[in-house]
């Protein structure tokens, strides 16, 4: 496998990835239940709409943000540790970030919480996929350094 298939198959592994956290977020808020009544009930309705229009939200931004993925093509950027890393969870940290600061804001236990769990879960999930990634890429340039060498060597 080439370079660009090892960067394609990373790129749609952070995809399922995504989808698996937008799933088990969606999991976890159709799961909470309040029995309030009147007022209380259509306020818990309303932050669980709010919360699925956030997680629809989220998984688009998501799977946006895994196409800096594709910007490994380039050796410069493959090279480097830290920009490799960057396309792999740059956006997602990001995103976590900006979600944490919002929610410090106005804190209170709940959905939310769900939230923000998911927010620093995808960003681990896309750094130990990096990992891999740089792996991978590292035991296929040491093959062909190796190759390479085989191929020199006089018969």
């Amino acid at each position: 496998m080439d370079v660009n298939g090892l960067v394609f198959k990373y790129w749609l592994l952070n995809v399922m990835l995504a989808v698996m956290v937008y799933l088990a977020y969606r999991i976890a808020i159709v799961n909470t239940s309040d029995t309030g009544e009147g007022v209380s009930f259509i306020l818990n309705v309303l932050e669980i709409l709010l919360n699925l229009g956030f997680s629809l939200f989220y998984l688009a931004a998501m799977v946006l943000g895994s196409f800096a993925i594709f910007l490994n093509r380039f050796k410069k950027i493959r090279d480097n540790y830290f920009v490799s890393w960057l396309t792999f969870s740059g956006a997602p940290v990001l995103i976590a970030v900006m979600l944490i600061i919002t929610i410090a804001d106005s804190y209170h236990s709940g959905i939310m919480t769900k939230a923000t769990i998911a927010a620093i879960a995808y960003p681990l999930i896309t750094t130990w996929s990096f990992l891999e990634f740089r792996r991978g890429y590292l035991l296929k340039t040491k093959a062909q350094v190796n190759d390479k060498k085989d191929h020199q060597r006089p018969r």
